[in-house]
């Protein structure tokens, strides 16, 4: 038996020198403790960019406000990811992770697609860039957590939800809307933290509990009030799912689910406020609430054929709201606004209401086959979660089964950067990792993680004139809408879909009925961006008609047509115009598509075309009213106006009685009797003239001209410059100038101004 020894007691210093003291892996070193505090910062840091987006102080730096939090949002968070890099290259981990390889092919068929068809609408391309790059980021930094991390991670997202639903339920004067100023958008934010909070509650250890129970019964309250019945459905299948596969935790859950019950229920008994206005003339944050499943219902049924239209490679990334509305279904149309009473801008589909749908369209086949592979991967790990030992795992599995059964009626992991961010660290930290890095990796370890760095690196510049963008624009509408400020809104960002609306209608307003060259360019500049804009055809067409180019007016009024075929101001639009200008049995067809009377119809485009002075045309619509008002004169125009007054009514026989002395005058003129030419267009006048809305009368523009030319004629061309002010007349209408007025004009120097 060999003898025992014993050693003498050792000091402080012994201990400090000892070599398992000075070991790394030496649950007692420093470099061990300083891991596990490093752990447990990298699970709250991979929640920092969810908690950043729907943190409502200061206001300034938050997302309160803005019209494209979406878009912003992804570009705050991917700076907000940035820390991460520092906490693993601290920690010395390099995780790489083989399902990583799952969203790392879905990204690069995203980057092909738009390879091969390059994106109209750049900007929500570069939106789609960053926030994937974020994702992929926070996915490895997720694998790479261990049991500490996962635990504050957990946690982390349970405060999300607090963050993101308690400004909510004191923002009843906007519909409890929230920071993201949309409650279907607040539900998605929350719904991770909701479901680990729910795990929180069931499996962790003092107060947390009461934070995690806390957040998923707030959850349910808000569900019910919003109400936002996609969130409270994703939750309780997540409770079922919970149900079936937990083991040992069945009367807790059932507890719970009673008690999510009575917090939704509650939610749904309380009050609701009426909303407060918005800013007028502002573009629509978010996504109306119009329509519910039925209308996802129906942009689910056209997905395919714009998935058959997209081929292999799909839409693009960042493409779907520009090309979904070739295949958009008019009922659909017709719920989401309303039955055509939704005020503001014409409606649009952002987004397939279905992340699994939105990838294939924006991916193509196999893009969307990998991102569906890496959702069911994740729900399979999910359920095994729940059978596991580890609380914080199984909190998790909650967490990210919500979001994924989330991702079948919304799009909380393609378009909400809130709910993305912190879904696919949640993810990252549950599938985690099947190897353990050794105390010093090598460089080619940091592969993975340097090329997530490198692409969140390469896009910054992109991240910062996106936020730039952002708050000028919420700046623009919030400070007096002034022009200034909006060209440096458009500076920030030329490519803006959002910017480009803005400023046309803008210089639509600015212009009124007058002719404007810019206001079809802005209209045009938007159109580049998204080819299928109704509005911006319907917008563009009213410019060019306004211009004289009725063949483009037509083209673009037809163009909207096919897009929304039941649209009552496109049938209008397009009847007019085939009336004053066109095929007059196709206007009465139109006029019958839209449910409009003819007479009527007839008879105000009469009245326009004489007001226009296309006498014509006027009469011709007059005769297909009455046969007995055929084959007038202007004596014969005259009479009929005194003798038809009744039957006329008074507008049209003021109309005819105008066109009667325009005729007249153009006699006198075309014999040079200027001064007789004069009386009778100041009678044409008379007759012809309309009111605005502020009691004013105003003529058309050809009687402005012609009656400036009389002025030239009779020698006042002072008064006819007066007239003409800053008009000038479009090729189509010097075209239809008599010779006199277009001579007289020229003589005068009023047309070469």
């Amino acid at each position: 038996m060999p003898p025992t020894y014993h050693a003498p007691p050792r000091s402080a210093l012994d201990y400090a020198a000892s070599p398992d003291s000075l070991d790394p892996q030496h649950s007692a070193s420093p470099w061990a403790t300083l891991q596990r505090v490093l752990g447990a910062a990298l699970g709250c840091l991979l929640a920092f960019p969810a908690l950043k987006l729907v943190w409502p102080w200061p206001r300034e730096a938050s997302l309160e406000g803005d019209l494209l939090p979406d878009l912003t949002g992804a570009a705050i968070a991917a700076l907000a990811t940035l820390p991460i890099f520092a906490a693993l290259y601290a920690l010395r981990r390099a995780p790489r992770p083989p399902w990583i390889l799952l969203l790392v092919g879905a990204g690069a068929c995203g980057l092909v697609a738009a390879n091969l068809k390059p994106p109209t609408d750049t900007l929500e391309f570069e939106r789609w860039k960053l926030l994937s790059s974020a994702c992929f980021a926070l996915a490895l930094g997720g694998s790479a957590l261990e049991a500490s991390g996962r635990l504050w991670l957990a946690r982390s997202a349970a405060l999300v939800a607090w963050a993101a639903l308690l400004p909510a339920f004191f923002d009843a004067e906007h519909q409890f809307s929230g920071v993201l100023g949309n409650t279907g958008s607040i539900s998605e934010a929350a719904l991770v933290g909701a479901g680990a909070g729910l795990g929180l509650a069931l499996w962790d250890r003092g107060l947390w509990r009461l934070v995690g129970g806390g957040a998923a019964f707030a959850f349910a309250l808000y569900a019910g009030l919003a109400p936002v019945f996609a969130g409270a459905v994703a939750l309780a299948l997540t409770l079922v799912a919970a149900l079936a596969s937990a083991r040992g935790s069945r009367a807790l859950l059932g507890v719970a689910a009673l008690l999510l019950a009575i917090g939704f229920g509650a939610g749904r008994l309380m009050p609701r406020a009426p909303s407060a206005p918005s800013s007028a003339g502002a573009p629509i944050a978010g996504e109306r609430n119009t329509g519910g499943f039925e209308v996802r219902q129906l942009i689910w049924a056209r997905v395919p054929a714009l998935l058959a239209a997209g081929g292999l490679s799909g839409v693009g990334p960042g493409q779907f709201a520009a090309q979904f509305p070739t295949v958009r279904d008019p009922r659909e149309i017709e719920l989401s606004s309303l039955g055509r009473r939704l005020p503001g801008q014409e409606t649009e589909v952002q987004h397939a209401h279905n992340d699994y749908l939105q990838a294939f369209s924006d991916l193509g086949p196999l893009g969307g086959a990998l991102f569906l592979a890496l959702a069911a991967l994740a729900a399979w790990r999910a359920l095994q979660a729940l059978r596991g030992e580890e609380p914080a795992l199984a909190a998790l599995g909650l967490g990210v089964l919500a979001v994924l059964i989330g991702g079948l009626a919304r799009n909380p992991l393609t378009a909400n950067p809130a709910s993305a961010t912190l879904a696919f660290a949640a993810l990252g930290a549950l599938l985690g990792r099947r190897h353990i890095d050794p105390p010093r990796p090598s460089l080619s370890a940091f592969a993975p993680l340097a090329c997530a760095a490198l692409a969140l690196a390469f896009q910054m510049s992109q991240a910062m004139d996106i936020g730039v963008h952002g708050r000028a624009l919420r700046e623009y509408f919030e400070r007096g809408r002034d022009p200034l400020r909006l060209a440096f809104v458009l500076d920030t960002r030329p490519d803006s879909v959002v910017a480009l609306g803005v400023h046309a209608r803008e210089l639509e307003q600015a212009a009124g009925d007058t002719p404007s060259e810019a206001v079809a360019q802005a209209w045009e500049a938007l159109l580049a961006r998204r080819p299928h804009s109704f509005e911006a055809h319907m917008q563009l067409g009213l410019a060019r008609a306004r211009l004289g180019d009725l063949h483009a007016a037509r083209q673009h009024w037809e163009r909207a047509l096919e897009l929304d075929p039941g649209h009552p101001g496109a049938l209008r639009n397009l009847a007019r115009l085939e009336g004053r200008d066109g095929d007059l049995e196709r206007a009465r067809a139109l006029l019958q598509r839209a449910g409009l009377d003819e007479r009527r119809a007839l008879g105000d485009w009469a009245v326009g075309a004489l007001a226009d002075l296309d006498i014509e045309r006027g009469w011709r619509l007059l005769a297909e009213l009455d046969p007995r008002w055929s084959a007038l004169d202007a004596d014969k125009a005259h009479l009929l106006a005194r003798s038809e007054r009744g039957a006329l009514g008074d507008e049209a026989a003021n109309a005819l009685e105008g066109s009667a002395h325009t005729l007249w005058a153009r006699e006198h003129a075309a014999r040079g009797d200027g001064a007789a030419a004069l009386r009778s267009y100041r009678q044409a006048r008379r007759c012809l003239a309309r009111t605005d809305a502020q009691g004013q009368p105003h003529w058309s523009r050809a009687l402005t001209f012609e009656y400036a030319a009389a002025l030239a004629l009779a020698g006042e061309a002072d008064a006819a410059r007066s007239e003409l002010g800053a008009l000038r007349p479009t090729p189509r209408e010097l075209t239809a100038l008599p010779t006199w007025a277009g001579q007289a004009l020229l003589d005068a120097r009023l047309l070469l101004r």
